[in-house]
């Protein structure tokens, strides 16, 4: 019988990127088998970040829950959006290494001139890798709740 994970959670925060990179690793090489059931067989699924519970703001600590979400989990972030509850922050680059930490630039700086007010209850983080992607090229879609 094969299983697969439906979330991975950690606390953690914006200084411990090792942490995050190893909870990614064991996600993409299926120790943790949540875009791979217990057999290796691939599932049908995009793994979404949800940042939540956080103690302060991104400076603070918060959960890191990484979750195998389906096209109807993504349309429910796109409705969120339409609310205005959520605003959709879009960065794409040559790699994740730099797609990520661009989006998140623009959130803290808009957040820092004003432009936004964060509310700091659950934020989303897609990555999109090249074959998901039209031009071929690594795309970071947030979608950080607004108070």
């Amino acid at each position: 019988m094969s299983y697969s994970l439906k979330s991975v959670t950690i606390r953690t925060n914006n200084e411990q990127i090792d942490k995050m990179n190893e909870i990614w690793q064991d996600i993409f090489n299926g120790k943790l088998p949540l875009l791979f059931d217990s057999k290796g067989e691939a599932i049908n699924v995009f793994p979404i970040s949800c940042y939540e519970n956080y103690d302060s703001d991104e400076t603070g600590d918060y959960d890191l829950s990484i979750i195998g979400a389906d096209q109807v989990y993504l349309q429910q972030l796109e409705a969120k959006v339409a609310t205005g509850k959520y605003q959709k922050y879009e960065a794409v680059a040559s790699s994740i290494a730099d797609s990520a930490p661009k989006a998140w630039q623009q959130v803290w700086q808009q957040s820092h001139d004003g432009i936004i007010k964060r509310a700091f209850t659950h934020d989303y983080e897609l990555s999109l890798i090249p074959k998901q992607t039209p031009d071929q090229r690594f795309h970071t879609i947030l979608y950080i709740a607004l108070s």
